[in-house]
């Protein structure tokens, strides 16, 4: 008897919507079944898939620093075209 094949994308959302659930104070039979899965099936899962456990310190840490990167990024890029366009109106 073959069980419905979930992709990682909904195993990751279904794992954090369990998790949310659970954390608003919902029993893990309640927050199982919004999901569609069985009790074995989650901890099948949360052994093999990692689950990000980061403190929230430590995620806002790495947010910061990305945003840091892509604003460089998008300020680079400003630059660029403002010389660009500086190099066309010159013509």
């Amino acid at each position: 008897m073959g069980g419905k094949r979930h992709s990682q994308e909904e195993i990751s959302t279904k794992l954090n919507r369990v998790h949310m659930l659970t954390a608003q104070g919902k029993s893990l039979n309640d927050a199982l079944k919004s999901i569609g899965v069985s009790r074995q099936t989650l901890y099948r899962w949360r052994q093999e898939h990692v689950v990000d456990q980061a403190s929230p310190d430590e995620r806002l840490r790495e947010l910061e620093a990305e945003n840091e990167k892509l604003r460089r990024a998008v300020t680079d890029l400003i630059l660029e075209k403002m010389a660009m366009e500086e190099r066309l109106a010159r013509r």
